[in-house]
């Protein structure tokens, strides 16, 4: 069954991970609306969502190791269970008007939380129920169908805001969250343990300074590293002000949502032409460096446009960029990982990645309260010509990868 992709364990994987998907899209729209109606600040709206990648950047490598030594489907069961709780308790305080900012920050904290677990379990759990031999067309075909669910979402959230109000999409996210918890609770055919020794401080710093030695041994994901913190720096915070940026260049919040949606469908786009285009046998670190350059330019000529038709074919464009680089980078990565280390390896990427997003949020939430949001976008897109230049390294475009796997 495990050669196969629509076995049962990963459809119900797949099937847990589309609800919460589509939640957190709501949800995410939803408190960005409430905020920046509520204060008008981008400032606070940094602070917000950089709070959350803040829990997820410390808690990661431990949350990674954890998951090579605990039961992968349990971490995911509870962590959706315990998100799903919250945000019902946060929508019913919002349905009588008390929800506070003090209040959405505390759920951000236990929810960054959740996911520091979630992401690395969810990752590392998807070779164990696939092989090899369908693992990276599994692996598309879960990033493109969250996609799509993505862009539902998106397209969807400017008008459920305005017809429903903001309690109701954050109680829609709270049982999305609680629906994935069921459907994942059903996965069976699964290692119960990745590895035989039990989690203890011990083994969690051990499993921490190893995964810290692979990397510094290897140029090359070493610098792969690198230019995920960059790129997420210099240009992920920005998205956090799209709501604001259309705002304030004459666009609807109805029209935020089809922006968005544009957004997705460009990386659902960008994501299943790897199902369809056999890349690795095409030095697929050469094509990262030019769908890298596309998303840049892309992008910019977008923001600085800021008209919606424009700007949202632009993005569409942009984002199938996006999503060919990202996905071919998450496949090379994961076959590029020891089985025996995935966990670890990928909850300490995942922490390099929210610490360039915690600090674009947090540098983006206060520049836009400074700077046109036109020319701050443009800017941000512009500065990833930096990541991109190392993208070129003869490093990077030296990573050779297991051709037979793909």
């Amino acid at each position: 069954m495990k050669n196969r992709i629509f076995n049962k364990d990963f459809i119900l994987l797949c099937q847990g991970t589309l609800f919460s998907t589509f939640g957190a899209v709501l949800y995410s729209a939803a408190i960005a609306y409430w905020v920046y109606e509520k204060t008008g600040s981008t400032t606070l709206m940094g602070l917000l969502s950089g709070i959350s990648f803040a829990v997820r950047i410390f808690a990661g490598p431990i949350s990674g190791s954890l998951t090579d030594h605990l039961r992968k489907r349990n971490i995911l069961v509870y962590t959706d269970l315990i998100r799903g709780l919250i945000f019902i308790v946060l929508g019913l305080l919002a349905f009588r008007n008390t929800m506070s900012v003090a209040m959405v920050v505390i759920v951000a904290l236990v929810s960054g939380a959740c996911s520091s677990l979630f992401d690395p379990a969810s990752t590392a759990l998807v070779p164990e129920i696939l092989e090899e031999s369908v693992l990276i067309k599994g692996q598309s075909l879960l990033s493109g169908s969250s996609t799509i669910i993505n862009l539902i979402g998106m397209a969807l959230s400017g008008m459920l805001i305005v017809k429903f109000g903001v309690p109701i999409l954050i109680l829609v996210n709270g049982i999305c969250y609680v629906v994935s918890a069921l459907s994942e609770w059903f996965i069976r055919n699964y290692p119960s343990h990745k590895t035989e020794e039990t989690a203890s401080l011990k083994t969690i710093r051990n499993d921490i300074t190893e995964s810290f030695a692979y990397i510094r041994n290897d140029m090359g994901l070493m610098k792969i590293g690198l230019i995920v913190v960059l790129a997420n720096f210099l240009i992920a915070g920005f998205f956090n002000l799209l709501l604001p940026y259309c705002l304030e260049n004459g666009m609807t919040t109805v029209q935020y949502g089809y922006l968005g949606a544009f957004i997705s469908a460009g990386s659902l786009i960008g994501t299943l032409l790897l199902t369809v285009v056999d890349v690795y046998h095409r030095k697929p670190m050469r094509i990262i460096g030019y769908g890298m350059l596309g998303f840049v330019l892309c992008g910019a000529a977008a923001i600085f446009l800021a008209s919606f038709k424009v700007t949202s074919v632009l993005f569409l464009i942009c984002f199938i960029f996006n999503g060919v680089f990202n996905g071919i980078l998450t496949g090379i990565m994961i076959m590029l990982i020891p089985e025996d280390k995935r966990g670890t390896l990928f909850g300490t990427f995942m922490t390099v990645t929210m610490i360039g997003n915690t600090a674009s949020s947090l540098m983006y939430g206060v520049l836009g309260d400074l700077i046109p949001l036109r020319i701050l976008g443009t800017v941000a897109f512009l500065l990833g010509l930096i990541p991109l230049a190392l993208a070129f390294d003869k490093d990077v475009q030296g990573i050779q990868i297991n051709q037979s796997e793909a």
